[in-house]
């Protein structure tokens, strides 16, 4: 499934979504025609020059790829992920259920009001590009129960494939990416209220706003307060870890 929608294809049938996803060359590769393309009478001395001047404008234009979709990994809060860690089989269903139920509800809204794609094109004849809206999203979603660091820790990565169903004509085009990156943290933030929500009414949980520690640039947490935040760092592995090497990194550009 997760292959067919990388490759834009249907992922019943196989069949292709509108037009294949381009193929960008590497710098390598613009490089050489580039540099085929070069005047033959040049000395060496100038076509040398030339040559370092074309390297450099190409590795800093970078490599291009076509965008096959988006990964959106939708985290419980911190101490919710706690409970659920040390809680029997019955309970930590239910906050399962609640975690998958919000992600829906935020699927939802991103049908609703952040996907789009483009038609039209820019041209000396003076045409606009126009964002008209899709039928939906076509995605698939993969549960982890732990960090990186093996804490654990439940959440879902949602891969949103890049081909959506234009309303207006039926035809299969790519989503407009500018609204699916500037949502991320709105998106983000409703995740974590409709969870709360969800659980207040599973477990009846009450939640208080923490401080994400000293020194960090960040708004106050939404935490259960019933798990203490002893036992949240006991999970927090990774972010430790982080912290640490920010520190290191800040030492290191300081020296």
């Amino acid at each position: 499934l997760q292959l067919l929608i990388g490759m834009g294809c249907d992922p019943v049938t196989g069949d292709p979504l509108g037009r294949a996803y381009p193929v960008y060359k590497t710098p390598a590769e613009r490089i050489a025609e580039r540099v085929e393309a070069l005047d033959p009478d040049l000395g060496p001395a100038s076509r040398a020059e030339v040559i370092a001047e074309i390297e450099a404008e190409e590795y800093a234009r970078g490599a291009r790829k076509a965008v096959a979709g988006y990964d959106y990994t939708f985290s419980l809060p911190k101490s919710a992920s706690v409970l659920w860690a040390v809680a029997d089989a019955g309970t930590q269903a239910l906050i399962a259920e609640a975690h998958h139920a919000a992600i829906a509800e935020v699927i939802d809204f991103m049908e609703r009001e952040v996907t789009a794609t483009r038609i039209g094109m820019t041209g000396a004849d003076g045409g606009a590009v126009a964002q008209v809206d899709t039928f939906g999203l076509a995605a698939t979603a993969y549960d982890h129960y732990d960090s990186r660091s093996s804490d654990l820790h439940l959440h879902t990565h949602v891969v949103v494939s890049n081909k959506v169903k234009t309303t207006l004509d039926g035809r299969w085009r790519s989503l407009d990416g500018r609204p699916m990156h500037a949502a991320t943290v709105a998106l983000s933030e409703l995740h974590e209220a409709i969870i709360a929500d969800h659980l207040t009414r599973l477990l009846g949980v009450e939640w208080e706003a923490r401080d994400r520690g000293r020194g960090r640039d960040r708004n106050p947490a939404w935490a259960i307060s019933t798990v203490p935040e002893d036992l949240v760092l006991e999970f927090s592995t990774r972010a430790r870890q982080i912290d640490a090497e920010k520190d290191r990194l800040i030492t290191e550009y300081v020296e």
